[in-house]
């Protein structure tokens, strides 16, 4: 599951955003995929001098991210077949991202690779976020504005977004991982994730360097202002996929976009959210997420 769906909480500070290694009736977590990548993470903060962790997992969905309490340091792990590709690549752009002053999160040093445990992990600063903080239209529209202008100085190689509208049609229709939703409902979101797939594919776009997923749930409010995390969706596409993930109100700020596109990819982004949401539907945040989102599928929908 792209980290765009569960928010990656992996750099804010606020005690709140605290998930913990705690199951919900309290007892410790200690799944075997938990545990090892949660020694993964302390073994790579004590390679570069920050021992003593006391270890706080953030996030558990497609990667683990944990805090390395006290420090001012996250670790994401990645626990999927192509979590090494994804996230070296991560690591690199928000490198080049940070050095040209842009507001996102500063990896510390290369992707490592955790050799008794073969699990890629990356590092990062942690952000502080401003306790109840709030970005208008306008700030987010600005943060964004600076980090497609930094990207379009990086020179790594990055995918097409209709790779992961692909990626994510792999899911939709595989038919044990769809199994939460009704089969009218999925029988539905196929069919309408198809059909706004394929006019996505066919319309001619500019390609640019995009975030993938910059919805509210990978912006932290810092006391500077706004900053964007988690770039494993980094691709290339036309301004209105990045657009597509954020209020009307932002999309404003921004010249020359192409309204029945943006329209468009709206749609096609719930779809894609949907899916992923109803593949861990066990999961009621995540529920919920997706049954908002198949609303809009079904409102739209032929």
């Amino acid at each position: 599951m792209p980290g765009s769906v569960a928010a990656d909480l992996a750099f804010r500070s606020s005690s709140s955003d605290r998930r913990g290694p705690r199951g919900k009736d309290g007892a410790v977590d200690l799944r075997p995929s938990r545990r090892a990548a949660v020694g993964a993470a302390i073994k790579a903060g004590e390679s570069v001098g920050f021992g003593g962790a006391s270890p706080v997992v953030l996030q558990d969905s497609n990667n683990v991210v944990v805090w390395l309490s006290p420090h001012d340091v996250v670790a994401k792990v990645g626990t999927w077949p192509h979590s090494a590709e994804v996230l070296g690549r991560e690591v690199e752009v928000c490198a080049h991202l940070a050095a040209a002053g842009a507001p996102v999160a500063a990896p510390i040093g290369e992707l490592r690779h955790e050799t008794t445990l073969a699990l890629p992990v990356s590092l990062w600063e942690r952000l502080e976020s401003v306790a109840g903080g709030h970005a208008s239209d306008g700030e987010l529209a600005g943060m964004l504005s600076e980090v497609h202008a930094a990207l379009a100085g990086c020179t790594v190689e990055l995918p097409s977004y209709l790779a992961a509208i692909e990626h994510t049609r792999t899911t939709l229709f595989d038919d044990e991982r769809m199994q939460a939703l009704p089969d009218g409902d999925l029988h539905l979101l196929r069919a309408a994730f198809d059909e706004w797939a394929s006019r996505a594919h066919d319309w001619a776009v500019q390609r640019l360097p995009l975030h993938g997923e910059p919805h509210l749930g990978n912006v932290i409010v810092t006391a500077t202002g706004p900053a964007l995390i988690d770039f494993e969706a980094v691709s290339l596409g036309p301004t209105e996929w990045d657009l597509a993930s954020m209020s009307p109100g932002v999309a404003k700020a921004f010249s020359r976009v192409d309204g029945d596109l943006l329209a468009l990819l709206r749609l096609l982004n719930s779809a894609r959210v949907a899916t992923w949401c109803w593949g861990v539907a066990d999961d009621p945040l995540m529920r919920a997420h997706g049954e908002h989102h198949l609303a809009v599928v079904r409102s739209m929908a032929k």
